[in-house]
């Protein structure tokens, strides 16, 4: 749900938080102050879809918006890095993440660039075994075709994670 206190101030998308993930928005939508119960289909619509599904654990609605064949790019020097295809591919990633830590994602613009979507934000959270926290400034580039996700890329200021995320 969007809150609004005015016309032409920012709406604060707050997201419930699952056990280990949790999302928060600062953004203006363009079409309105509730998101409509319709499936989405332009673009940034999809990519905000998509991240309230994974702050719920909505698998099936995750599915609905990830197209069979996603392919999904993190920076290498990341424990979880690498590139993951499918749905399978996702589901690992999710593991992997959720595994190493806990963590909140603060998203502060939605750039909508045709099929491409950039979400610009911030990480903040901690490493499981190490307990150390980190914050971490974060871009998602995801390519939307027939209302669902077909690429996801991600950078990572990744200094701060991979420390908090070390044993030692």
């Amino acid at each position: 749900m969007v809150v609004a206190s005015g016309a032409d101030s920012p709406r604060v998308h707050t997201l419930p938080s699952s056990s280990a993930f949790s999302l928060q928005f600062h953004e203006v939508l363009e079409s309105g102050d509730v998101m409509s119960a319709t499936p989405p289909t332009r673009p940034k619509e999809v990519v905000i879809a998509m991240y309230e599904a994974l702050s719920r654990s909505d698998q099936a609605t995750l599915q609905r918006l990830t197209d069979p064949q996603v392919s999904i790019h993190v920076p290498e020097i990341l424990p979880y890095g690498g590139t993951y295809v499918g749905w399978s591919g996702l589901q690992q990633l999710l593991q992997a993440t959720s595994e190493l830590m806990d963590s909140r994602i603060e998203w502060d613009k939605f750039l909508d660039s045709g099929d491409q979507v950039v979400a610009v934000g911030f990480a903040h959270g901690r490493g499981r075994k190490s307990g150390r926290s980190f914050d971490a400034a974060i871009v998602h580039v995801l390519t939307v075709r027939d209302g669902r996700i077909t690429g996801f890329q991600a950078f990572v200021e990744s200094a701060p994670v991979v420390a908090a995320l070390r044993d030692t």
